[in-house]
């Protein structure tokens, strides 16, 4: 009987196992196991996509775990970061055996345990979360490593204000942690600090002292463009101006919160501000667009497990009924708020949903109900009081262990000063005695060395030739790692596609670099909502001397647009020339040295559906209605031998029809040899080629243009980089 059940359990199991394939990422890819492929956000897939191969292909366990500890700390989803943080906790110890003591796995480690703090704060474990915090501060300290330090002291300060009621002690850590952010300049961290205190303030009834503070959080954030502080902030002042009925301020932040919530794909900020936005509704008494509202928070809730957030929304829709004396409906709502709520232990919603219910009974004469659940309420209160009583006790025994945990850190940093007085003797012994020992050796050498024979020469010669060739493998090695990490780098040029996602209707980019890093690249500035600016350019060569030409053209463009506010493409052109001259020169006024750029500059103003274009030495095509117009760009290479103070560009001004679409690239597509005859690809095939696709979505005409370019360049090598920038009106 065992056997029959086990074999018939057994292939129930391996029916499951592949029925999930296609839904679970494969661990020998993810690194890690139950990876829902299909509940990632966009912006957590690009993440896991771009850096997991580099992980992969990492050649040390040092580079790895800073891989992976950028997966833990960019991405959202609470299904995805700690797996990836248990990874780096599992990278650092399994190092640290090897070698005990190594300040980077020390440091990883460090950062690890206080994200297993911050895991048991979001599912409100206090004792866990101030445990693995006070043991990352142990880390932080013996490494004198600040910025762990402060994020420890800031999260200590935050579990005690929060979850322990404490706000003494809490300011205490929340001022040593500024302290540190203060003498490293982390503006960031500054700021994330601000609103904690702001917090506390408006905690103990100092409003004007609170608001001013949470205003100046969010002010850092702006000015150091901090997308997730600024989303946080926003979403902090939506609740402050709610709480004091200011709802068109409360509507503005939440909306700016809501939109930056959405790029990153945070799935409880997204749920936790429409439910911000559908509550103002209701106070407005729009109730069709507060049950919308409510009804996608509740959806999202669900998906995320949020228990209490599903009740909030549910028990919301409930009062709001109450208030328009439909009682039917409010008490279905605040019953399912109130189920919820009993069934996951909340005894601070549930004190609401008690008084919620004592109330509308109360309305309708259902007298016996209300006194029922008045009951319930009261002693819901009294409960919450005596925890209270044991949150006191708690704090009082928590901060003995703390204390004691201090006491302990300074002592072993006494005893590892003196081991390392200890260590310090030992060495100069050991070095005295291997010099020593080295000089006998010398004087046995110089003895015997003449009456070596000539084979012993040849063994000593093919010995060294071995090691030598050994040695340039593991130097290939590296270096093809560094390219592969510069290439990781060099990324960072790129604009981010929700800047252009905020301007353009829809775009897409064709980019295949000749090798691993590129001399063609693609740089945009947001200038603000309805305004920016676009480049795409190509510079001389490819591979790593053209991606460090590209890094210094993506400088010369963030002085030239961000710095001066140059924004005309012909002014930035022209001013862009004389910056890129004046580096190539500084050093070098040779002739021989070819360098140069080749760009198109194009500013878009959305409002106006106007776009102002200039060139040098490329092209750009426009295809409207199944008709192709080119504008040529000025025949002068941005480059030494050309140099020309003050030249004068072209400048286009073109108001593009709906559904038009406008093409930008470098001409690696165009002389890429292939076809039947192995000639190039020439510019007029290309402008039919366009002209055919510009009516498919972004998407297809991506593939499509990769597709054509492999037919037609087979089994040729690639010659240049290729670079292509579709945007369609």
């Amino acid at each position: 009987m065992k056997q029959s059940s086990f074999r018939y359990i057994l292939l129930i199991t391996l029916v499951f196992c592949l029925g999930l394939i296609n839904s679970f990422g494969q661990k020998n890819f993810y690194m890690v196991d139950s990876i829902d492929i299909n509940t990632l956000s966009t912006t957590d897939k690009q993440i896991l996509d771009s850096l997991l191969p580099l992980a992969h292909d990492a050649a040390h366990d040092s580079l790895r775990i800073k891989i992976i500890s950028d997966i833990t700390e960019n991405t959202w989803s609470i299904r995805v970061w700690p797996k990836y943080n248990q990874l780096t906790y599992d990278i650092a110890v399994k190092n640290l055996e090897i070698y005990p003591g190594n300040r980077t796995f020390l440091k990883y480690k460090g950062y690890a345990i206080n994200n297993f703090g911050y895991y048991h704060k979001e599912i409100e474990n206090a004792t866990l979360a101030l445990k693995n915090y006070m043991a990352a501060l142990e880390i932080a300290e013996e490494i004198d490593d600040d910025q762990l330090k402060a994020m420890s002291l800031n999260n200590l300060g935050y579990i005690y204000h929060k979850m322990l009621s404490a706000p003494a002690k809490a300011l205490d850590y929340y001022q040593k942690a500024i302290a540190l952010d203060k003498k490293n300049n982390d503006q960031k961290s500054y700021a994330i600090r601000l609103a904690n205190i702001g917090d506390i303030y408006l905690n103990q009834g100092d409003t004007t002292k609170g608001y001013n503070t949470y205003h100046e959080s969010l002010k850092i954030r702006e000015e150091i463009k901090d997308l997730e502080g600024i989303a946080r902030a926003s979403s902090d002042l939506a609740q402050l101006y709610f709480s004091t009925k200011q709802l068109d301020s409360c509507q503005k932040y939440s909306l700016k919160a809501l939109e930056l919530v959405e790029m990153v794909g945070y799935e409880r900020g997204i749920a936790q501000n429409k439910l911000m936005l559908g509550r103002v509704q209701g106070e407005l008494g729009n109730t069709d667009s507060m049950l919308t509202l409510l009804n996608q928070t509740i959806i999202l809730d669900e998906q995320i497990a949020n228990t209490s957030g599903v009740g909030d929304a549910y028990l919301f829709i409930g009062e709001h009924y109450a208030k328009k004396k439909n009682y039917d409906q409010a008490l279905t709502y605040i019953h399912k708020a109130h189920d919820l709520f009993k069934g996951h232990s909340f005894p601070i919603n549930l004190l609401h949903s008690t008084s919620a219910l004592s109330k509308t009974y109360e309305e309708i004469g259902e007298y016996k109900k209300a006194l029922s659940y008045y009951k319930e309420n009261h002693k819901i209160e009294m409960e919450l009081n005596n925890q209270e009583i044991e949150k006191r006790i708690m704090r009082q025994t928590l901060q003995a262990e703390f204390d004691q945990k201090e006491a302990e850190i300074e002592n072993q940093m006494v005893i590892a000063r003196q081991k390392e007085r200890n260590k310090n003797i030992v060495l100069t012994v050991s070095l005295v005695s291997l010099l020593v020992v080295l000089g006998l050796l010398v004087y046995l050498y110089n003895r015997f060395k003449l009456i070596r024979d000539q084979k012993d020469l040849i063994l000593k010669q093919q010995t060294l030739l071995e090691y030598k060739n050994k040695d340039l493998k593991v130097k290939n090695k590296q270096v093809s790692d560094s390219i592969n990490y510069a290439r990781y780098i060099a990324q960072t040029i790129y604009p981010n596609p929700n800047d252009l996602q905020n301007v353009f209707k829809d775009f897409f980019v064709y980019f295949r670099p000749k090798d691993i890093v590129s001399g063609d690249f693609y740089w945009a500035h947001p200038v603000d909502e309805n305004n920016i600016i676009l480049v795409v350019a190509d510079c001389t060569g490819h591979g790593v001397p053209g991606a460090m030409l590209s890094i210094i053209c993506s400088s010369i463009l963030d002085q030239v647009v961000i710095q001066n506010n140059i924004l005309q493409p012909s002014y930035i052109l022209d001013q862009f020339y004389e910056e890129l001259i004046s580096k190539i020169t500084r050093h070098s006024k040779s002739d021989k040295v070819n360098d140069g750029v080749e760009m198109t500059v194009l500013r878009y103003d959305k409002l106006n559906n106007e776009v102002f274009l200039s060139a040098s030495y490329h092209k750009a095509y426009l295809v409207e209605n199944g008709t192709l117009k080119e504008y040529a760009g000025d025949k002068v290479q941005i480059k030494r031998e050309n140099f020309v103070s003050g030249e004068e560009f072209t400048s286009y001004r073109i108001n593009p029809k709906k559904g038009s679409m406008l093409y930008m690239f470098s001409d690696g597509f165009v002389d890429q040899k292939g076809g039947p005859k192995n000639k190039k690809y020439f510019y007029a095939p290309f402008r039919k080629f366009l002209t055919s696709i510009a009516e498919l979505p972004m998407k297809e005409q991506k593939e499509t243009i990769d597709s054509e370019m492999k037919s037609w360049k087979d089994m040729n090598e690639q010659y240049d980089d290729m670079l292509i920038f579709g945007i369609k009106f």
